[in-house]
């Protein structure tokens, strides 16, 4: 059932569509809930290849943020050897997009990312 608003109001729980962040504190801010929620996150690689894994952590600090390795390790070579890799992940009834240049293997935790 769709409920149509009156004429010059809003809908109910109506959101912005299509939302393109700039702000380093805000987007800094959405990867933190979606690290937190050890949200899936997965590129394409070419070749009808996915890279798929989950976001571990973010370091507003340093403008970096962790991914845990792939199962597949033809696939984490493949996205170190890029120079920007791009990333999507779904949270709740969101679709977002962000870039990482320079990919390279790191530790979080004690464990590869």
């Amino acid at each position: 059932m769709i409920s149509v608003p009156k004429s010059g109001e809003p809908p109910p729980h109506a959101g912005p569509e299509n939302v393109l962040y700039r702000s380093r504190t805000e987007i800094g801010r959405i990867m933190q809930m979606l690290a937190e929620g050890g949200c899936a996150v997965s590129s394409k690689l070419g070749n009808n290849h996915q890279f798929v894994s989950h976001l571990l952590a973010v370091n507003l600090t340093t403008g970096h943020f962790f991914i845990a390795y792939s199962e597949n390790k033809l696939l984490n070579s493949t996205l170190f050897a890029r120079p920007v890799v791009e990333f999507t992940t779904s949270y709740q009834t969101a679709h977002f997009a962000f870039q990482a240049a320079n990919p390279s293997a790191s530790l979080h935790e004690g464990q590869p990312a």
